[in-house]
């Protein structure tokens, strides 16, 4: 499901230009009173309207009705986590675990490197001719919320997308036009990894405090499925967790719950904490490969007493040592927008 207030934006701006809500919401299953009403719709539905919304929109920019119009307001708890966070990293793992619970069929996890980390746009679904909508809708939240949090940011945000350039106007700041690159592995968004410990001047403890408790209650409401609500939130977190990565004990804190409660969450759903972090470090390991970071400054940031403990461990997880990670994977590296990354690695 998704929160309906999403396409409620686009229905009152459309409307608002004259739009017969008739034509919005034509072959979607509801009705003006459901969108108003009802908290979440289909995701199948919302897809529905979204098409019915581009082919009224006669050719204006939807994307910037979305995007521009859907500010962090229009979040729900997810904004609500993302403006009142300590740091602009803390802000990004509340998008990456909330996106799940407003959102269902989206995903954007925030990937941590060396140097340069990622917000990426994933779905479930085959989004086809509403992908463009979702990736720039996604990305000018993404601007418009980094550039609140870190001040200046044009010249140092990159943005990927899997699709072509078929000289379709793009509803970005004219500014960051340059800074797209088409028919990319990925939809991301990125940016400086020392930006994620840039301190919020928007924080609020008791907001941010009650976010995390109310995201902590709605993880355990979705635990009455086979989501995995739990399991996908330390991933995540970890995942976008700048290294050393935290513990046990103040990962279950941040949810507010015991550590006892936390582990039996996992175990109910078939994951261990354990094997989640070790998989976390060494995936953060190998971004840092890729960036040219040595196997002793890795060991050192990810807490390993010396180089030959993390070898081993990165054997045993992934059957080589890093260095020959390294030369099976050298095309990754071309992934990496960024021209200010080296391609060099001292790798061992």
């Amino acid at each position: 499901m998704i929160s309906s207030h999403y396409a409620r934006v686009v229905f009152r701006e459309l409307t608002q230009l004259g739009v017969p809500p008739a034509r919005l919401l034509q072959a979607t299953g509801f009705n003006e009173e459901h969108l108003w009403n009802a908290p979440k719709i289909d995701p199948e539905a919302f897809l529905i309207f979204l098409r019915n919304a581009k082919e009224q929109a006669d050719g204006r920019p939807l994307a910037a009705i979305a995007g521009g119009k859907n500010r962090i307001a229009a979040l729900g708890l997810m904004g609500m986590a993302m403006m009142s966070a300590p740091t602009l990293g803390d802000g990004l793992k509340a998008v990456a675990s909330y996106s799940t619970l407003e959102a269902g069929y989206l995903r954007f996890p925030v990937v941590v490197g060396h140097a340069q980390s990622r917000v990426e746009f994933e779905s479930e679904y085959d989004l086809q001719d509403c992908l463009a909508m979702h990736a720039e809708a996604a990305f000018l939240l993404f601007f418009d919320y980094i550039s609140d949090i870190v001040g200046a940011t044009k010249e140092q945000l990159f943005f990927t997308v899997t699709y072509a350039d078929d000289g379709h106007q793009l509803f970005l700041p004219d500014s960051l036009h340059r800074n797209v690159r088409f028919s990319q592995p990925r939809n991301a968004v990125y940016f400086p990894s020392n930006w994620l410990t840039v301190r919020s001047p928007y924080w609020d403890d008791n907001t941010w405090i009650l976010s995390q408790r109310l995201l902590s209650e709605q993880l355990q409401t979705q635990s009455q499925s086979d989501r995995r609500p739990f399991t996908r939130h330390i991933r995540y977190t970890l995942q976008a967790h700048q290294p050393p990565m935290p513990d046990i004990k103040q990962l279950a804190q941040s949810l507010h719950l015991s550590v006892r409660t936390l582990n039996r969450r996992l175990q109910d759903e078939g994951s261990h904490f354990r094997q989640l972090k070790i998989d976390a470090i060494h995936e953060g390991a190998k971004r840092m490969l890729l960036e040219g970071v040595s196997v002793e400054a890795i060991a050192l940031a990810q807490g390993y007493e010396n180089a030959a403990n993390f070898r081993r461990s990165f054997r045993v997880s992934q059957g080589c040592s890093p260095k020959e990670w390294l030369v099976q994977h050298p095309a990754s590296a071309v992934n990496l927008p960024s021209a200010a990354l080296s391609s060099e690695t001292a790798a061992e």
